[in-house]
């Protein structure tokens, strides 16, 4: 199992986010006819533009996705990797914020991936028409097909947890989520082990990005889809488990899924 405490691997990435994932403001509270002034926190929700180029292919803008801004590059590098495009970190040669325009507010909102290799899978295939909001990955795709295009993975049956520990992992993390302590408004995903124990955990407003985080932490950190069929763990969902969240931990290889919500009909 992968150490997210390691540092990711060198790509020549600077985290640039010139925005924090929460922001303060002020409020009026009214309760039982009394208004309280007072502040609090709400997550915050940028777009992140992200650009590819590969040896044959010049950069261009694959995906625009609405997220809490911080670990840009491991949501990057999840997507890509739940996307098929890449198998590896090292298929990366490099991973880093574009330069915002001058007098730009909204900085470093543009990222860029560049392939040392071939695609695994056509890049026009995964090419999204709109943005990717926050609760939905699916809805931009340019097509149905390309909806399934991502395929899947081989996924062996070597990895158990017993019930009790399962019934445990919801306040297990909850206790990890420092974001959603301050805003009140993100969702998470997490790894667990056959012991039940939480080793990994993103935050993000979107749940598709929170698990695109999750993984890509792992993927930026040495984990490859074609040494390790399978990491031997399950991972964990704040909400519910639809068929995207579903195909994302299949391309990771996870085993368990246990998630807080419902499963769609998919």
């Amino acid at each position: 199992m992968i150490d997210l405490r390691l540092a990711p691997m060198s790509l020549g990435f600077i985290a640039r986010a010139s925005q924090q994932p929460a922001q303060a403001f002020s409020i009026t509270r009214n309760r039982e006819g009394i208004d309280a002034h007072a502040e609090d926190a709400v997550a915050v929700e940028a777009p992140l533009e992200m650009r590819i180029a590969t040896p044959s292919l010049d950069e261009r803008t694959l995906a625009i996705t609405m997220r809490t801004p911080g670990a840009d590059d491991e949501l990057t590098a999840g997507y890509l990797f739940s996307e098929g495009v890449i198998q590896r970190g090292t298929d990366f040669s490099a991973l880093e914020h574009c330069s915002p325009p001058a007098g730009d507010d909204h900085q470093h909102n543009v990222i860029r991936a560049q392939l040392s290799v071939e695609p695994a899978v056509a890049v026009e295939t995964l090419a999204r028409s709109t943005y990717t909001s926050s609760s939905c990955g699916v809805c931009g795709k340019t097509n149905i097909d390309s909806v399934m295009a991502s395929g899947g993975a081989d996924i062996s049956s070597r990895f158990s947890v017993r019930l009790d520990s399962v019934l445990k992992l919801p306040e297990q993390m909850r206790a990890h989520q420092s974001l959603f302590d301050t805003s009140g408004g993100v969702h998470g995903a997490a790894v667990f082990d056959a012991s039940g124990e939480i080793k990994g955990l993103r935050e993000d407003i979107g749940r598709h990005n929170a698990l695109d985080k999750l993984i890509g932490a792992h993927v930026l950190r040495g984990f490859d889809r074609t040494v390790e069929a399978s990491p031997e763990q399950g991972v964990l969902l704040s909400g519910r488990a639809s068929f995207e969240l579903i195909q994302k931990a299949a391309m990771f290889g996870a085993e368990v899924v246990v998630a807080v919500g419902p499963p769609s009909s998919l």
